[in-house]
């Protein structure tokens, strides 16, 4: 059993575009069961020795400001000795990662009006891709960071109809045999695959944006 922990990068909208960053990313982590424990052990690990507290959450934003238990990460010293164990940590944990970056210029440029809901287009993109690394001999979960009760809805509005009609390459059958269930955890919960998603979901949206 693996669990495909995902998170986002960017504003999803077709309307709000960032010229430094009109992006959108849709990924995470999928980890096998039998290796969370020692995930979640490294994390903790980690935390301890850079942080001193392993109740602060791994999340890109609060790094970036210094802020919620990065406070100390305003010393160059600090940043640097983090920015480094935080590379060996990714180096050596067992995951790998699935991933839709969508540039949201060059969609809209080639449909227009016609353009799919970004999230809606990478959520049918990462599923596929997981039926496709589960194979026919595994099943999945996939976990979602929480946002609002609204875009919560929508997100399971747009599973259910990946459930009901399939991806392009992937029947709905293949889809509900590979993967048992889409559940939500807010980032706060200090989900172990949902830090290690948002520190993934990021870089890749800024090397797409260049």
């Amino acid at each position: 059993m693996h669990t495909l922990y995902l998170d986002e990068s960017g504003n999803h909208s077709l309307r709000s575009f960032e010229p430094a960053y009109p992006v959108f990313v849709l990924g995470g982590v999928l980890i096998a069961d039998s290796s969370l424990e020692a995930v979640e052990r490294a994390i903790r690990a980690f935390k301890l020795e850079h942080l001193g507290s392993a109740g602060v959450v791994l999340h890109t934003a609060d790094i970036v400001r210094n802020r919620r238990g990065y406070e100390a990460l305003v010393d160059p010293g600090a940043r640097c000795r983090f920015r480094d164990g935080l590379t060996a940590l990714l180096r050596s944990l067992d995951f790998s990662v699935v991933a839709c970056a969508i540039d949201k210029t060059r969609l809209v440029e080639r449909y227009g009006a016609l353009a799919v809901d970004p999230y809606t287009l990478s959520l049918g993109i990462v599923v596929e891709r997981l039926c496709f690394a589960l194979g026919s001999r595994d099943r999945g979960r996939i976990v979602v960071e929480s946002r609002s009760a609204r875009l919560d809805r929508e997100l399971r509005t747009a599973w259910d109809l990946l459930r009901i009609n399939g991806t392009r390459y992937v029947r709905p059958s293949t889809i509900s045999r590979r993967v048992d269930s889409l559940v939500f955890n807010a980032k706060m919960d200090a989900i172990a695959g949902l830090e290690l998603a948002d520190l993934v979901v990021s870089p890749i949206g800024r090397m797409v944006a260049g």
